[in-house]
């Protein structure tokens, strides 16, 4: 449909579909984008007894906050502030305790090493591929040095659990180990038929392979170790501090923290799409305590637009609205990318316009193939298949029909579309041709004599049969595309060639399934050749032809 429609070479499909409607769909935000000013308000202070310069945020009043949204609206509280006394109001000091990230599964792989090592899934599954197939240690021959990398289970195995206990606690001593071993729980869809990725063994330290091992193996293998590692070691434990500071009868906000005890963090932190601010711990601040400003001033700000997709994200909602499989998604984007639908900016994708003219094409004629939830509705009923509780038949038949019905629908118009075309080129007024409707389902088939005036000239039989010749190409034409000729396109488009005002023809053999017939223009509606008798309407006479001819029954009762 798209090759026809569009181009040769482009494709369409249940997932690679619906990730390049998410990458269009965020461009379309951006675009509808509008920013709204804001500002912010904030003061650099300094304790009693104190040189530490610590900042604070405007907050609002005691009635509760206050947004800032103009330049005047921040001048008139900069100036309330100018003789303002700042005191400390009231300080909560607590522990917040910081649990590392689960051992990966492929798409938190694919993830975590384009945010840290700017690696493409598919450079990253070819790396990870390598990995478990094998490599050359130095000394120990050919060793897969990590488990199977297509799974989406996060169960380990008590051996590897146990092994990383007892290296961590050689390591780095047992106060970095939990009260118990950890493990963790997959989503509910997960298939669950390999480990999560772990190395094979602990005891290979990304150093002692190094040597043996490419760049990108390296690298891998080493984020892989690390993450594994850190899965089973003890919480990183942060003591918080807030503050809430009184400016007249405005109020300040501080926060801060620093490290009690590193945990996990000794060895690995997981990486973020958006990195977080490095906080900074407070000085000692007490109630009643008062301020000395240092600065204080007003910024202006806009709300930025949602964020283009990267590798990462998108893998993240991918996995998050259940479409796809880990497996897939490598293959996936090497797909929307090598065919042109996106181009990367930096890390981002950004959709290109024939991927946005697919987009919007596949929206308006196959929405369920691009809907988000209809996607992720197929994968649960292929996981029911997989589980036993559905019949695969049953379950191909309630895609496949539906579809089926909707690609038909979409080649018969394109075939209307064309034929008008060439309609037009030999004179025929547009409204005479083809009254499609939105889902082009009727496609105005059944107008048998929507060519009454097509060729202007009256008997200029010449300019007819020239018609009719470019016509029969066109049939040819369609006629070997396999998609196309069992719906009888030959047929389909030979009702438009019926009749040519003020000439009169042997139209040529038309067969399909064995039917044939043979009229003349000047008995069209008068010939029991096609019908028992004279037909009710060229409605009529059209379905009778369509039927002869074993076009699909969903035609029946089009108008």
């Amino acid at each position: 449909f798209l090759a026809k429609t569009i181009r040769r070479g482009l494709s369409a499909g249940r997932v690679q579909s619906v990730a390049l409607r998410i990458i269009v769909d965020r461009e379309e935000e951006i675009r509808k984008f509008k920013p709204e000013e804001y500002w912010s308000i904030d003061a650099r202070l300094t304790a009693e007894g104190s040189r530490s310069i610590f900042g604070a945020s405007f907050y609002g009043d005691k009635n509760g906050e206050i947004k800032i949204t103009n330049k005047e609206q921040s001048d008139k509280i900069l100036a309330d502030l100018e003789s303002a006394a700042f005191m400390v109001e009231s300080v909560k000091k607590g522990k917040k305790n910081k649990q590392p990230a689960p051992p990966f599964i492929t798409s938190t792989l694919q993830q975590e090493a384009s945010r840290k090592l700017g690696f493409q899934a598919k450079r990253t599954m070819k790396a990870a591929q390598e990995l478990y197939e094998g490599v050359d240690i130095e000394g120990m021959g050919a060793v897969g040095l990590i488990t199977y990398m297509r799974t989406d289970s996060l169960r380990i195995s008590e051996d590897a659990v146990q092994e990383a206990v007892q290296f961590i606690g050689e390591r780095w001593g047992k106060q970095y180990l939990p009260s118990k071993p950890r493990h963790y729980k997959a989503r509910a869809n997960a298939q669950d038929g390999h480990e999560a990725i772990r190395p094979t063994s602990v005891a290979l330290t990304p150093k002692d392979v190094e040597s043996s091992l490419s760049k990108d193996q390296y690298k891998l293998y080493k984020l892989i170790w690390e993450r594994f590692v850190a899965c089973q070691m003890a919480n990183c434990v942060l003591n918080t501090t807030q503050a809430v500071i009184t400016a007249g009868d405005y109020i300040f906000k501080a926060s801060g923290y620093n490290v009690a005890f590193d945990g996990y963090t000794v060895l690995y932190e997981e990486g973020r799409d958006v990195e977080e601010e490095k906080g900074k711990d407070l000085p000692k601040l007490e109630a009643g305590m008062s301020l000395k400003v240092r600065d204080l001033k007003g910024t202006q700000h806009f709300t930025q637009p949602p964020a283009r997709f990267t590798e990462a994200s998108l893998i993240k909602t991918l996995e998050e609205n259940g479409i796809g499989r880990p497996s897939t998604y490598a293959a996936t984007i090497t797909t929307i990318t090598s065919r042109e639908y996106v181009t990367r900016e930096g890390k981002s994708f950004k959709p290109t316009e024939l991927g946005e003219v697919i987009t919007k094409l596949m929206k308006e004629r196959f929405p369920d193939i691009v809907n988000i939830k209809f996607t992720a509705a197929v994968e649960k009923e292929l996981d029911e298949v997989q589980s036993g509780q559905e019949d695969w038949v049953h379950t191909l038949h309630d895609f496949y029909d539906d579809f089926d019905r909707a690609a038909a629908v979409q080649r018969t118009g394109m075939a209307v579309d064309w034929i008008n075309a060439q309609a037009a080129g030999y004179g025929a007024a547009p409204q005479l041709i083809c009254d499609r409707s939105e889902d082009g389902s009727d496609a105005a088939l059944t107008r048998s004599y929507l060519l009454q005036s097509a060729i202007r000239g009256g008997e200029n039989s010449e300019e007819s049969t020239a018609f009719l010749e470019e016509m029969d190409a066109l049939c040819e034409s369609l006629a070997t595309d396999s998609r196309l000729a069992v719906y009888g396109a030959r047929q389909i488009a030979f009702l438009f060639y019926l009749p040519i005002s003020g000439t009169s023809f042997t139209m040529a053999h038309y067969a399909d399934d064995g039917a044939s017939f043979y009229y003349e223009y000047s008995c069209l509606y008068k010939t029991d050749a096609y019908t028992d008798g004279e037909p009710e309407s060229p409605a009529t006479f059209a379905h009778e032809i369509l039927h002869l001819f074993g076009a699909p029954d969903f035609y029946e009762g089009s108008s």
